[in-house]
């Protein structure tokens, strides 16, 4: 598993997440669009294969901390803003 952000391009940052199996063969991936700077801090996993991914975001002189659960296949359960 792999939490990072990009540059995209409209000259912003994005945060994605990427799945590959031990072999390095991507699963799936998974990026955050918005109209806003996002770039992801940490991702984790508990024991029932849930995924945590913690991000911080900012636009203008506004900012923030956000953390989403995701299922196993990369689909958000919720996300929860700061």
């Amino acid at each position: 598993m792999i939490a990072d952000q990009c540059l995209t391009d409209k000259n912003y940052f994005q945060a994605f997440l990427i799945k590959t199996d031990s072999s390095g063969k991507l699963l799936w991936e998974r990026d955050f669009r918005k109209k806003n700077f996002d770039a992801a801090l940490d991702v984790s996993t508990d024991s029932s294969r849930s995924i945590f991914l913690t991000s911080y975001s900012w636009k203008d002189d506004s900012q923030s901390l956000w953390l989403a659960l995701l299922d196993q296949s990369g689909k958000t359960v919720w996300r929860n803003r700061s």
